[in-house]
């Protein structure tokens, strides 16, 4: 369904950023989900490439969402064993997420980049 859905929104007439970059969060999400991790990390860098830097001037919940497609690519790098690709890109979600005042998706990212930091022996 993600799939129809990414192609209404992408249609001339009603191309739709958000709802595209969701779409790819969507998608990503189940590839993840199956152990697919690089098709995971596909959608996902489709997805913060469709909100480009843009996301980070938007409301506080767009910028949520931006950290939260690009938690997604670290969560994709994590699980591949790309350690070092997703401590950079969690060190930056877990500002953003403080930024934006959710607390558990701090906690989240700071967990995961705790554990990528024991995987690379950085303790």
């Amino acid at each position: 369904h993600y799939q129809k859905a990414l192609r209404i929104r992408s249609a001339p007439d009603n191309h739709d950023p958000d709802g595209i970059a969701e779409c790819y969060e969507r998608i990503g999400e189940v590839k993840a989900r199956n152990g697919d991790h690089a098709r995971a990390a596909e959608c996902y860098k489709r997805g913060a490439a469709v909100l480009d830097e843009v996301w980070r001037e938007g409301t506080a919940g767009r910028v949520g969402f931006g950290a939260s497609v690009m938690y997604g690519l670290a969560s994709a790098y994590f699980a591949s064993g790309k350690y070092e690709e997703a401590i950079v890109i969690l060190k930056r979600c877990h500002q953003v997420f403080k930024e934006c005042g959710d607390p558990g998706s701090a906690h989240d990212a700071a967990s995961v980049l705790g554990a990528a930091y024991m995987r690379i022996g950085d303790h």
